[in-house]
């Protein structure tokens, strides 16, 4: 068997596209998932972001966001009155995120 002679060095991950989701939080109201763009510790955006009901599986939400103040978000099948919870928890997994990102 050859043996291979390493000619490169891995130094550090500058940027990378990570799925993440809220599967670890107990508290949970709602099943929350993305794919998150990261530099160094800073996350640039959550694309792809969804957000489902915990007992059925079903599609409520979905969101996108960029920078520090962008975000766009869909609610698909939720009640007029869940929405502010939805956009809560949805703000919530954000920060959290970016908090997992930093460290």
């Amino acid at each position: 068997m050859e043996k291979t002679v390493q000619k490169v060095a891995r130094l550090e991950v500058v940027s990378s596209r990570e799925k993440v989701d809220n599967s670890v939080a107990a508290d949970r109201r709602y099943n929350i998932m993305a794919e998150a763009s990261i530099r160094g510790k800073e996350v640039e955006s959550l694309d792809n972001g969804r957000v489902t009901r915990l007992d059925t599986g079903a599609d409520v939400a979905s969101f996108n966001t960029w920078g520090e103040r962008g975000m766009n978000a869909n609610f698909n099948d939720a009640n007029i009155d869940e929405i502010p919870t939805l956009a809560a928890d949805i703000a919530a997994f954000v920060k959290d995120v970016k908090a997992v990102a930093a460290e």
